[in-house]
């Protein structure tokens, strides 16, 4: 995708929390995937993953990552912290709607659906509460404390490097 229009800094707050992604034993950096809170990969692994045998996409473990998000000046100028959450299939943005339109209008954002909201998905009531998922452009991905600039939205970490 093209990079955005106004790639300068951002006056939005920094986050700093844990996101797990539930993971073959292939090892590749978090870019372009999606990503949870605990309850939200549990509720993953129970839904999507262990109905399959052998387990969906080679699934056998859950890495937590360290992160920091700050959302891009033109996405935080209208009150959100967040985007929507895109879906990634093998690396590639699914949807729903048109990530690159969305991504050249508000910057590289990390996108967020709570699962309370019942939107993009799951739709239906889970028995995990406060469940969360995100995803992570590749785009958005930069060394060191991100800045909100549109290709500078956030930074990871793995254990034990955190």
């Amino acid at each position: 995708a093209p990079l955005p229009s106004s790639p300068g800094s951002s006056d939005a707050p920094l986050l700093t929390f844990y996101m797990y992604r539930a993971q073959s034993d292939a090892s590749y950096p978090p870019k372009n995937v999606n990503t949870a809170n605990l309850a939200g990969a549990m509720w993953y692994l129970q839904h999507e993953v262990v109905t399959k045998t052998p387990p969906k996409f080679g699934i056998s473990r859950i890495i937590r990552y360290k992160i920091q998000t700050k959302a891009p000046a033109r996405l935080h100028e209208l009150g959100m912290d967040f985007g929507v959450r895109y879906a990634y299939d093998s690396q590639k943005c699914t949807g729903p709607g048109d990530c690159a339109t969305m991504y050249a209008k508000y910057g590289y954002f990390v996108g967020c659906n709570n699962f309370d909201s019942k939107y993009p998905y799951p739709d239906i009531a889970t028995h995990y509460d406060g469940g969360v998922w995100y995803s992570l452009p590749g785009e958005g991905a930069c060394e060191g404390s991100p800045t909100g600039a549109d290709d500078c939205t956030y930074s990871y970490r793995l254990p034990p490097a955190e």
